[in-house]
């Protein structure tokens, strides 16, 4: 009969200090939980960290775009310094274009080359696969418009021209362009006055390929070949009605390889310029005079 009572008891002393260690940790819920375990001289501590009140700054990341800051807001119509390393870059305007960008695209991995396609908005609307897989292969996705007016256009409407095409290579390839090559290369036009003033490099060539529709594919091999120096910006075109372009690329790229040049893209030439350059030198402008008594 004693040996039940004192059963009972303690069994209600332990009900009793299970109810009270409940209690507490209802009362305590914020705080950090301690799992002992026998054994184990130094028990381990859990704790729920808070959640982040924002989220980590993102790191910078060099992409095939990323353009120096000496150049944004500019406009390149010549080479900016002579490189001693023997690099040139190769540009393709006015596409893509289902019959002639994807004959460029394997002739450029055939020589594992990157280039640079200025693209026109409308046809990266058009064939948004083929902008894709340009992009996805690492070449530089840049602008020349979205419509390629053939004359001088408003400001409203130049503003309206670049934002179109801005978007739709952004929606399509991921990135949002940083250079600009106006149509025809007008660098007095509305257009490239916007481009420079929202920041973009307005980028002409330094070397011209005159592959127009009546040019042969000997005489572009020749065009460039010829008088090719390094730091090179070379216009080509991969729009329709292109195809002795096609047949010209694979001769120049041999020529200029046997020569010892490599290909790179626009914004990669223009970092090669930079550090050429070295760090911009600021002006320091001459303080003012204070103002005598008197005067306003």
């Amino acid at each position: 009969m004693i040996r039940h009572t004192v059963v009972s008891i303690a069994a209600l002393a332990l009900l009793a200090l299970c109810h009270s260690a409940s209690s507490q940790a209802t009362e305590l819920s914020g705080a950090s939980l301690q799992l002992v375990t026998p054994g184990v001289t130094s028990p381990s501590s859990l704790s729920v960290p808070p959640l982040p009140a924002s989220r980590p700054a993102a790191k910078t990341v060099v992409t095939p775009n990323s353009t120096p800051l000496r150049y944004r807001g500019t406009m390149l119509n010549k080479r900016d310094v002579l490189l001693r390393e023997k690099v040139i870059a190769l540009t393709f305007d006015d596409g893509p274009s289902p019959d002639i960008t994807p004959s460029v695209l394997k002739t450029l991995a055939r020589y594992k080359a990157k280039a640079t396609f200025f693209v026109m908005g409308q046809w990266v609307q058009e064939y948004p696969a083929l902008a894709r897989q340009t992009a996805e292969a690492g070449h530089a996705i840049e602008s020349h418009s979205f419509s390629h007016p053939t004359e001088d256009i408003s400001l409203p409407h130049a503003t309206r021209e670049l934002e179109r095409a801005a978007s739709m290579i952004e929606q399509i390839c991921g990135s949002r362009p940083r250079l600009f090559r106006p149509p025809y290369g007008a660098l007095h036009w509305n257009m490239s006055k916007v481009a420079a003033r929202q920041g973009y490099c307005v980028v002409k060539w330094t070397l011209c390929g005159s592959d127009g529709a009546k040019e042969n594919a000997a005489d572009i091999v020749r065009n460039v070949t010829t008088t090719a120096r390094p730091g090179d910006i070379v216009l080509l075109h991969d729009g329709h009605d292109h195809e002795e372009t096609t047949r010209a690329l694979p001769e120049i790229m041999r020529r200029l390889s046997a020569q010892g040049y490599h290909f790179v893209t626009v914004p990669q030439l223009l970092r090669l310029w930079d550090t050429a350059k070295g760090p911009a030198k600021s002006v320091r402008k001459p303080a003012r005079p204070a103002p005598r008594k008197g005067t306003a």
